[in-house]
């Protein structure tokens, strides 16, 4: 008999890259970054089950294009200096679903799994500087959290080995939209002043790589 009909209950470890997709990728600037998550459930048939998932994903922000937009707002005034720069974007992912599995032959498996629940999300910090005959100027928009419902699709090929555990290859997306509430200090000719700052990103990641599941 094969580990699909023998084991019901399952602890699984992943890790890989998170693509971002959309806005995400092109408002936001993130690049490709690097995840890992855990999870765990229990199978009540052959095939159907339910599990939870835990997950983590940074994605820097492309500094390059970031500099680009911010001498475009610049144009037509002449600087000696002008500098960018920015910390991660930060995803934590709690989620919990209906999972589904199908056998092809003896050795290999299908899961598919549909997740909601909470994506919680730090935005980076942002820091930029300009120079010029006629003034400096320094601005930072410092980091803020946000906790969203987030929904995740899942879809998983294991190799299984013996009964009790398999070697897996998965590819997903996560999609959410948190609203940040940052503070922003800008700082003119030494002239500091502080506000406040709202706005929404749309997340939308593809996320792909490989795992470890553990049946019992």
């Amino acid at each position: 008999m094969t580990a699909f009909s023998q084991k019901k209950g399952f602890l699984s470890s992943s890790f890989g890259l998170g693509i971002p997709m959309s806005d995400y990728k092109w408002n936001a600037n993130a690049k490709i970054g690097f995840g890992y998550g855990i999870e765990g459930g229990y199978y009540f048939t052959k095939g159907i089950g339910v599990g939870a998932k835990i997950s983590t994903i940074t994605n820097s922000v492309d500094e390059y294009f970031l500099l680009y937009d911010f001498k475009q707002e610049l144009s037509g005034i002449d600087h000696n200096y002008i500098s960018v720069n920015a910390t991660e974007w930060t995803l934590l992912n709690l989620a919990i679903g209906i999972y589904g599995k199908i056998p092809i032959g003896k050795h290999f498996e299908f899961e598919g799994k549909t997740l909601f629940g909470f994506l919680i999300t730090q935005s980076p910090k942002y820091e930029f500087e300009f120079e010029s005959d006629y003034g400096d100027f320094n601005f930072v928009e410092y980091p803020a959290n946000s906790s969203v419902f987030q929904y995740n699709g899942e879809l998983t090929f294991k190799y299984l080995i013996g009964e009790s555990s398999s070697i897996n290859i998965f590819g997903s997306l996560t999609g959410a939209n948190p609203t940040f509430n940052v503070d922003v200090e800008s700082t003119i000719d030494g002239v500091r002043e502080r506000d406040y700052d709202i706005y929404s990103q749309n997340i939308l990641l593809i996320n792909t790589g490989i795992g470890f599941t553990y049946r019992f």
